[in-house]
């Protein structure tokens, strides 16, 4: 199999330093030997991995954990050379009612198998439409309420106590990855809903394990579009998540994601970041029109608002905004058939994952989806 011939020297003592200095105690333990992961069900370590067709499953242990101290697992779908990383949607919380066990904000646990639930979109790997039906797929679940930028353990009183670790989360699949796939032609990282700003958050991270490969991002439906710059590192631990090599990285006490895509963007010039969303997208409305007399208006003004800034300020920035308020694509069969301006997104995608020129699109009678094949 490709993916255990891609091994390294190199990436083993990768795997083997991020399990040694981890520096949270053994949380999610996973009953293997120092050096060794939790693949499907049984201790390997990572030169002699059991992995199968279809979905496998990774327990990383160490630091990492759900948002309730229930363990984390991410997926590998082995393929061929090219790599995409996809990292699940899942909300986020950030008080007591909204973080408290079953809310409906956030997406609290990993379950076994849930990869299997997706067969349509980019998951559909029997359509010869699907421009990433032969690569290999790393499969990131939401599960700490803080899209995938937390470090912290946080108490919000009243008995609700998280665990904000989505970025060691985040972490720990791009350690494994890079181990085990240290030379891919080509990467694509995207993810939908909290997975959006996953996705951001992953890039430089990405970047920085495999400077040699051509690399393109974008998020699916969450443009985190708020106005105000808010102080998350209080609340769910960001710091971490935000790369040191970056100077121009915002100040984790006042954090706004246009901000942060900016100073990504500016830093990666070769690298095209991107985002898509619908222009009134339904699930956008409940988190960032609250109050808003007229929220899909809101929604609408906030995200147009957010691609010119961002535009303006990255010229390796682009966009997609097609009509209606449709939440999450990349994950549905309307991925092959949206389109802006007689391009569907499907193509617009797969020239963007082949390192092809792709202008930014807004759809401009908005209130219907167009549709094309």
């Amino acid at each position: 199999m490709r993916w255990n011939t891609m091994l390294t020297r190199a990436g083993i003592f990768l795997i083997v330093v991020m399990l040694a200095t981890s520096a949270a105690p053994l949380l999610a333990q996973t009953g293997c030997p120092a050096g060794e992961w939790r693949v499907n069900d049984a201790c390997a370590a990572v030169d002699a991995l059991p992995l199968h067709d279809g979905w496998n499953e990774i327990l990383p242990g160490g630091a990492t954990r759900c948002a309730h101290d229930t363990p984390f697992r991410f997926w590998i779908h082995p393929g061929g050379p090219d790599l995409l990383l996809f990292f699940q949607g899942g909300g986020g919380c950030w008080n007591a009612q909204t973080c408290q066990v079953g809310s409906s904000f956030y997406k609290q646990v990993a379950m076994p198998g849930e990869p299997e639930g997706y067969g349509s979109g980019i998951f559909d790997f029997d359509n010869p439409d699907n421009p990433f039906a032969a690569y290999t797929m790393v499969f990131v679940p939401s599960c700490t309420g803080d899209v995938y930028m937390g470090s912290a353990r946080h108490d919000y009183g009243g008995g609700v106590t998280v665990y904000h670790r989505g970025f060691e989360n985040l972490l720990s699949a791009i350690e494994f990855t890079a181990a085990t796939m240290p030379a891919p032609d080509s990467i694509f990282i995207t993810g939908c809903s909290a997975g959006s700003v996953g996705s951001f958050i992953a890039a430089p991270q990405v970047i920085a394990r495999y400077p040699d490969v051509r690399v393109a991002q974008m998020g699916d439906s969450l443009g985190a579009i708020f106005s105000q710059r808010d102080n998350a590192d209080a609340i769910w631990g960001i710091a971490p998540a935000l790369p040191d090599w970056i100077d121009a990285m915002p100040d984790p006490h006042a954090f706004r994601l246009a901000d942060y895509v900016t100073a990504l963007a500016n830093f990666y010039p070769d690298v095209t970041f991107s985002q898509y969303n619908t222009q009134y997208d339904n699930v956008q409305q409940r988190y960032f029109a609250i109050g808003a007399s007229d929220p899909r208006a809101a929604v609408r003004d906030k995200i147009d608002t957010l691609v010119d800034e961002v535009s303006s300020a990255a010229p390796n920035f682009r966009a997609f905004t097609a009509g209606g308020d449709l939440h999450c694509i990349t994950p549905r069969p309307q991925f092959y058939s949206y389109a802006v301006d007689g391009v569907r997104l499907r193509d617009w995608v797969a020239d963007l994952a082949a390192g092809r020129a792709v202008d930014s699109l807004r759809c401009t009678d908005c209130e219907q989806p167009e549709t094309a094949r």
